[in-house]
């Protein structure tokens, strides 16, 4: 049902509007109605959304008797509730047909969805989390075909472990490292690897600039919040 404030209708077009920049062509349902006597829920929704200016972005499916389509039709299920539901029925619908689920943790909520493995739980009443919870599932389904976000990331984080061991093992103790690790004078310099480099040697050049940027990747590592 349309119940603003409690069935976090709201909550979700406000999210839909942090994502307006990012997916210019998705297209976001909701599916339901208000009870009879509540119909300006539905009007407050629709002035939101207009007022948001995303009613290119949302479609108002009303009452649906058929759920098997409309999930058949669906990528990502939102449980949007700002009010604890003792057991909703839509998260373990989804689940059951094999849809990406995001639910906020309040109720029996948490009970169906594990989080970052069956699902994403996120705060009530908080568009900018449910913003991040939703453009997160909509990058792993464009990534899917790769293997999805987590296994690219896992991918891109050995490739950048591996560089900062090659520049570490490759540079001398002081940090600063010669301009090529092919250079064809290195030799001429003896065990360059075990004491500070030497800008003023007679065969190569040291690169600063190098330095810097393989200081600032070291730190980015160090402080990605991954382990290892």
């Amino acid at each position: 049902r349309i119940i603003l404030q409690r069935k976090g209708q709201d909550v979700f077009v406000k999210a839909i509007s942090e994502l307006k920049n990012y997916f210019h062509k998705t297209k976001f349902l909701i599916v339901g109605s208000c009870f009879h006597g509540n119909e300006y829920h539905q009007k407050d929704l629709i002035n939101l959304i207009n007022k948001l200016n995303i009613s290119d972005n949302v479609i108002l499916a009303g009452e649906q008797n058929q759920m098997d389509v409309v999930y058949s039709c669906i990528d990502i299920s939102i449980m949007a509730s700002a009010k604890p539901e003792p057991f909703g029925g839509v998260t373990i619908e989804s689940m059951a047909y094999g849809k990406p689920v995001i639910g906020t943790n309040i109720g029996g909520t948490p009970e169906q969805i594990i989080h970052n493995q069956t699902g994403l739980l996120i705060p009530p009443n908080d568009p900018l989390e449910m913003a991040s919870a939703i453009k997160r599932l909509i990058d792993d389904e464009e990534l899917k075909h790769l293997g999805g976000v987590e296994k690219i990331t896992k991918i891109m984080l050995e490739g950048a472990k591996a560089t900062c061991d090659f520049y570490i093992e490759q540079t001398p103790t002081c940090g600063v490292t010669y301009w090529d690790t092919g250079a064809p004078n290195l030799h001429k310099l003896g065990d360059y690897l075990n004491k500070p480099a030497d800008p003023f040697n007679d065969w190569e050049p040291v690169d600063s600039s190098a330095a810097a940027i393989g200081a600032q990747g070291l730190l980015r590592l160090g402080n990605y919040p991954v382990s290892y």
